[in-house]
């Protein structure tokens, strides 16, 4: 079974080009740290993820990660939370996009990739027209 576990930049973009719906035909569970949920639906985040994140589809699985802000303070509490969540799931894989994010979620041994290696991984199985102008 494949579980990832979502930052918030990733599901920002795929909202934003109506490709979100990806996931759950990619990966068996989709867990979203409810603070990578506060993130996406912050006022200053565009109106179609905010939109998106108050009616949350039944396939995204939103958990409490209940740990300190203390550690990986080079982070933002999106991207802490989803590393803390992917670190206690085992064989997790983490979606992130934040260069500092996947360099402490590799230094932690949890393997990464972002939102081009979703697109890429959709269009593999042809979930998605990778040619399609919504990519350019």
């Amino acid at each position: 079974m494949i579980v990832v576990v979502a930052d918030t930049s990733p599901l920002n973009y795929l909202v934003l080009i109506g490709a979100v719906d990806v996931l759950p035909d990619l990966f068996n569970r989709v867990l979203v740290p409810d603070e990578v949920i506060s993130e996406l639906r912050a006022a200053a985040a565009p109106p179609d993820v905010r939109a998106w994140a108050e009616a949350l589809p039944d396939w995204i699985d939103v958990r409490s990660t209940g740990a300190s802000d203390d550690e990986m303070p080079q982070l933002d509490p999106g991207e802490r939370a989803a590393i803390r969540l992917a670190q206690v799931q085992l064989q997790a894989l983490l979606v992130i996009d934040d260069a500092a994010g996947r360099l402490e979620a590799t230094r932690r041994g949890i393997e990464c990739t972002g939102t081009i290696g979703v697109i890429r991984a959709a269009a593999s199985k042809k979930l998605i027209d990778p040619t399609s102008p919504r990519f350019e």
